[in-house]
């Protein structure tokens, strides 16, 4: 039920301290992209980091030319993505 401003603050509350890992050569359509993954406890009524939050989310990003970003992956922390 997210929508694109919710999903905006959720990547712009993202810092260092949310890294989870690099996924090197993931598959997206027919390229291979580098990853970042990023977890974090959110709170999407106020688009805020909320540490005791049970709604806690996992985005794996490629950072593309041009300034750009592609979303890989984005679900729960624990579910299938």
């Amino acid at each position: 039920g997210w929508d694109a401003s919710i999903l905006k603050g959720f990547i712009l509350a993202l810092n260092d301290s949310h890294f989870v890992a690099r996924y090197p050569q993931c598959s997206y359509a027919n390229f291979l992209i580098d990853c970042d993954g990023y977890k974090m406890r959110y709170d999407e009524g106020q688009c805020v980091e909320d540490k005791d939050s049970d709604l806690e989310i996992f985005i794996k990003l490629a950072d593309l030319e041009h300034r750009r970003t592609l979303i890989i992956s984005f679900h729960l922390e624990g579910s299938i993505g």
